[in-house]
């Protein structure tokens, strides 16, 4: 999702940053346990149902971002990070097979992660380059024995990544050496005598050469195929332990240096290997971690030693360790559905560790933001004299800092910034009806924004709140149709905001023009032969009017203005409409598209697609 501050709406309570983006929000968590803080202003979702989620820089940006694995669809969505901590809307590419696993790597030398993706059905391990705009490209596709688990590390020290890929059906671990480019050679295939539980590649002898790391979870045992720095494994090193185990963890767990091994058993808890100096593993003890379907590791309080990021039903806990391999539990991150996937990394650029996590069932993803105890921040909380049906940001009193105003019956309540993260105590702003819909618009010359908000009542009004800088002043003027949703917009290239209202019961959109003095005139009015939903405004042909994208049914229309008040409607089909419709430079064209999607989706499309066209100067 793009941040501006520039444009800001709410509609029935729903609350949205946007300029290019017209996206719709939660809260300020958006989940019951709204003492964690979210980096997104709103979860982003998606028609795909993931599989994994990976924190990587897609872009070579040196940004962190996220990308999906979406399993049903074989697809991969990237969100560009800003690096702010605010995700972008998603890219979508297609995959070649449906996904088991999709590590990231940078592979041919452009700075931009790769992804390695592997096929349980297809038995196949496929590359794909990462481009600029979040898109992947195809590259090679190699089969292989089986592909349950796989990992990536320089196995020969050529400076290449190389892949090696494991399976239980049959039991098998194939290596594939990375050559110059981000191509690999045939792969080799591997007979082995275990049922593979899980693998991972760590250095455990100490030698300088990756070893390869595979549970048999039939037989309980860790086996340790040591290195031979030309691509293969020799001898054999077998660690048995007491309860099969499909899912273990390689961290440095006493902040040592060396590779230490975490092994889940949801009965009993974690069991601990520690490395010696001599480079072999040697039990610790079992930590009281139970009831955990995976594990996770990474230094989320910055103290040396890796903690353990346990996943449960709706929960993560986060055992934090003490240094000598015993683990202490920290935060719980609850209230999530079913097993969330994660993954971590730095997305705000502050140092401290954050959690990036996706709802498989709730097809959703959002980030939060970590401290530096190894916890998430509590977020501060400020009231209002009652509950707020929505809210506004933008720097209302011309400080340089965002504030916020949040819409009552009958009244405004304006929270100053303090100029640092917070905000003062609310201040009352007298209105008028009780609000449906509200926009934040730059309705004269003086470059302070101003405040329209319009009500879904019986007759309908539209409030003006003119801004003097911090404080408002408030006229009302009829309304000839109820609002459902409003937009600010310069529609006629004067330099001042018009308005967009939408009314969905009685299928009509308005169009208003500003007088510059508060007031505004409807210059026309569209019936529409279904339910119009939220529109999108921007200026997509550089005449300095803005063009309109809204939705009726399964269909995107885009209204183009080709002169003061005049339109030709574009009608773009079978979009998966719905939600809400964004206008963003996807392919760095300089133009602006469309992504149009539903609540649990988003298909993109480009304004330049014309599948029927119709010219009219009032409505369709």
């Amino acid at each position: 999702m793009n941040y501006s501050p520039s444009r800001n709406h709410f509609i029935h309570g729903v609350f949205a940053l946007a300029t290019v983006t017209f996206g719709a929000g939660h809260n300020a968590c958006g989940q019951s346990n709204c003492g964690i803080s979210e980096l997104f202003p709103s979860a982003i979702r998606t028609y795909f149902e993931p599989i994994d989620v990976v924190a990587a820089d897609v872009d070579g940006d040196t940004r962190l971002d996220l990308v999906w694995v979406n399993t049903y669809e074989n697809t991969i969505t990237a969100h560009l990070g800003t690096g702010t901590g605010l995700i972008t809307t998603g890219v979508v590419s297609d995959l070649l097979h449906r996904p088991t696993a999709a590590p990231a790597a940078e592979l041919n030398g452009d700075g931009r992660a790769d992804l390695i993706v592997s096929s349980r059905s297809a038995d196949a391990v496929t590359i794909f380059f990462a481009s600029s705009d979040g898109a992947y490209t195809l590259k090679e596709d190699h089969p292989v024995a089986s592909g349950d688990e796989m990992a990536i590390d320089d196995l020969n020290g050529d400076g290449l990544m190389d892949i090696v890929v494991a399976g239980r059906n049959p039991s098998t671990y194939t290596v594939l050496m990375g050559s110059i480019g981000g191509t690999f050679s045939p792969p080799i295939i591997h007979e082995i005598p275990v049922y593979v539980g899980g693998m991972a590649i760590a250095d455990i002898d100490l030698d300088g050469v990756p070893d390869l790391l595979i549970t048999d979870s039939l037989e309980s045992h860790l086996m340790v195929y040591h290195g031979m720095g030309d691509g293969t494994f020799g001898e054999v090193a077998l660690y048995p332990f007491d309860h099969g185990t499909s899912n273990f963890q390689v961290g440095d767990f006493n902040g040592d240096g060396r590779p230490d091994v975490a092994m889940r058993n949801a009965s009993i808890g974690v069991t601990i290997l520690l490395n010696t100096e001599a480079g072999s593993l040697q039990f610790h003890s079992v930590q009281p971690v139970v009831a955990v379907r995976s594990l996770n590791t990474a230094d989320l309080n910055g103290d040396g030693a890796d903690d353990l990021l346990a996943t449960g039903i709706g929960r993560i806990d986060l055992w934090l360790a003490n240094g000598d391999g015993s683990f202490v539990l920290g935060d719980v991150v609850q209230d999530l559905v079913t097993y969330p996937l994660h993954d971590t990394g730095d997305f705000d650029g502050d140092g401290h560790v954050d959690l990036a996590l996706a709802d498989r069932s709730q097809r959703r993803v959002r980030v939060l933001r970590g401290d530096s105890e190894g916890g998430f921040v509590e977020p501060p909380r400020y009231s209002t004299p009652e509950s707020p049906v929505g809210m506004l940001a933008e720097d209302f009193d011309n400080d340089g800092a965002i504030d916020l105003i949040t819409a009552h019956d009958g009244w405004l309540a304006f929270l100053r910034s303090d100029g640092a993260d917070g905000f003062l105590p609310a201040e009352l702003i007298a209105g008028s009806a009780t609000p449906s819909a509200a926009t934040a618009a730059f309705i004269n010359d003086d470059d302070l924004p101003d405040i329209v908000t319009a009500s879904d009542e019986t007759p309908a009004l539209l409030t003006v709140h003119i801004n003097l800088g911090g404080t408002f002043v408030f006229s009302t003027q009829g309304l000839s149709t109820r609002a459902d949703a409003i937009t600010a917009t310069d529609l006629d290239g004067d330099g001042d905001d018009d308005l967009v209202v939408v009314d969905t019961t009685d299928r009509l959109i308005l169009l208003l023009e500003n007088n510059g003095a508060g007031e505004f005139i409807e210059r026309s009015r569209w019936d529409t032969p279904h339910q119009p939903t939220r529109i999108a405004a921007d200026d997509l042909t550089g005449n300095g009017r803005s063009e309109l994208v809204y939705y009726v049914y399964d269909t995107v229309i885009v209204a183009r203005s080709v002169s003061q008040w005049s339109y030709e409607f574009d009608v773009i089909s079978d979009a998966w409409a719905g939600g809400i419709p964004k206008l963003v430079d996807l392919d760095g064209d300089g133009t602006l598209d469309i992504l149009a999607g539903d609540p649990w989706g988003v298909t993109t499309s480009s304004t330049g697609s014309e599948t029927a066209t119709a010219r009219s100067e009032t409505g369709m």
